[in-house]
């Protein structure tokens, strides 16, 4: 009776090679689950910084026709932040670095827009006089905008 004891009992459970193959089948699909959804949100940063480079531009252009002042909406890539003012006063400001860890690349680096209380823009006063594409990356995911003469935000 206690052959049969011993045999029960040494069947009972898994061996050593196989948690060691579950372990290792469980490790290499959390890595690829870990990869992609690191992707999924380097694209969603991308995404989203460009997004609210629309939104400030926006908020620039409302604010201006609202309190009947000259905005100017500024992004500088030096410094990779957003920032809108009138007069000495800074209406909204964003690191998109800090809030998005994405990188915002443009040639020239300081790109100014400038809205008078009509909401539209001052092209005197507007540090461009050609389209300027305006990139934001983080890794290898990139999105693009196009700032026209007049203003205006096309996407790319």
């Amino acid at each position: 009776m206690s052959a049969r004891r011993t045999d029960n009992h040494r069947n009972a459970g898994f061996s050593l090679i196989e948690l060691l193959t579950v372990i290792m089948l469980f490790s290499i699909a959390t890595s690829i689950g870990v990869g992609a959804v690191g992707q999924a949100m380097e694209r969603g940063a991308v995404r989203g910084a460009n997004r609210t480079f629309a939104t400030v531009h926006a908020r620039a252009r409302s604010h201006a026709v609202q309190n009947g002042v000259q905005v100017k909406f500024i992004a500088d890539a030096d410094v990779d932040s957003l920032w809108v003012s009138a007069g000495d006063s800074v209406i909204t400001a964003i690191s998109l670095v800090d809030d998005l860890g994405v990188d915002l690349q443009s040639s020239p680096a300081r790109v100014q827009i400038c809205m008078n209380a009509r909401g539209l823009s001052d092209r005197l006063c507007n540090s461009f006089q050609a389209p300027v594409d305006l990139r934001f990356t983080k890794g290898d995911k990139t999105s693009r905008t196009r700032v026209r003469t007049f203003g205006t935000l096309t996407p790319l």
